[in-house]
C-alpha cells in the first residue's frame, strides 16, 4: 500500500513538473503543437481545446519552385487581441526566419524521426498587438529539392492576455495550406527581398476607410492586395509599376 501511494505521489510529481515546464517555457516559444504532429496537440498548455474566437490563417504563394525560398504570412485575428504566440512547420520543406526578425526563432522538433529536418518556427517572446485586432508574422519557406509533389504548411496561433492565468487564453489551429512544387519557374512576388517598407495600416480596425502607406527603394512593379480573415483577395489596390518612394 506504501509502495502504491509511493507512485502515485512520484507521478503527481513528474506531471506538475512537466505542466510547469510547458506552460513556463512557452512564452518563450514551443514547437511540435501544430497539425503535423499526427496527436494535433494544440496548445493545449493554454487551454484542451481550440477556440473559434481566434482566426489563424496562412498566405503564400500556392506554387514554388523546387528547391527555391518563398516568403509566407501567417495571420492571428481576434477581437481584443493584446499578444501573440504561434508555431508554424512544413510538411517536407524548410523553414526560416525573415532576416532581421527578433521575434522568431526556429526549433527542431525532437520527437520527430529525422529532427534534424523537422525545423519549425516559433516565438522568443510573446508579440504584442499594439491596439490592433490583427498580428502578422512572416516566415521563409524553403521547397523541398524534388518538384512535381505537394507540400504541406502547418500552423497554429495562441491568443494571450498576459496576466499569467492561462483561462484568458485562446488559441487555434491554421487551415492546412497546400504548395504546389514545380520544376519550372513560376511567378512569385514573395521571394526574400529588403528594398520595401509596408507600415501598419491605419486606423484598424477602419470603417468605412483607411490608410496604407509603402515605400519602395527602387522602381519595380508592385501589386499591393487586400485579404479577409479567411485569407481570401477582396481588392486590389495596386498592381502597376512604380518609382521609388
Amino acid at each position: 500500500m506504501k509502495f502504491k501511494k509511493l507512485i502515485f505521489v512520484l507521478c503527481i510529481t513528474i506531471f506538475s513538473g512537466l505542466l510547469y515546464f510547458n506552460l513556463s517555457a512557452s512564452s518563450h516559444g514551443i514547437v511540435g503543437w501544430t497539425k503535423k504532429n499526427p496527436f494535433e496537440p494544440g496548445c493545449i498548455c493554454h487551454n484542451l481545446d481550440p477556440s473559434d474566437s481566434t482566426t489563424v490563417f496562412i498566405q503564400g504563394p500556392s506554387q514554388v519552385m523546387a528547391d527555391s525560398s518563398a516568403i509566407f504570412k501567417l495571420f492571428i485575428v481576434k477581437s481584443g487581441l493584446i499578444a501573440t504566440g504561434w508555431n508554424v512547420a512544413a510538411g517536407t520543406g524548410e523553414m526560416a526566419i525573415i532576416p532581421g526578425d527578433t521575434i522568431s526563432k526556429v526549433l527542431p522538433f525532437i520527437y520527430s524521426n529525422r529532427p534534424d529536418t523537422s525545423i519549425e518556427i516559433t516565438q522568443t517572446q510573446p508579440l504584442p498587438a499594439n491596439g490592433s485586432d490583427t498580428v502578422i508574422i512572416e516566415f521563409v519557406y524553403k521547397a523541398p529539392p524534388v518538384g512535381n509533389i505537394t507540400d504541406t504548411i502547418f500552423a497554429n496561433g495562441n491568443a494571450v492576455d498576459l496576466n499569467f492565468n492561462t483561462d484568458g487564453d485562446n488559441w487555434n489551429f491554421a487551415p492546412i495550406f497546400t504548395v504546389d512544387i514545380t520544376t519550372v519557374s513560376v511567378p512569385n512576388n514573395n521571394t526574400i527581398v529588403n528594398d520595401y517598407d509596408l507600415s501598419q495600416n491605419y486606423p484598424n480596425p477602419f470603417n468605412p476607410v483607411t490608410n496604407i502607406r509603402f515605400d519602395i527603394m527602387k522602381a519595380g512593379k508592385v501589386r499591393l492586395s487586400v485579404y479577409d480573415i479567411t485569407g481570401k483577395e477582396v481588392s486590389v489596390l495596386t498592381n502597376e509599376v512604380l518609382k521609388p518612394g
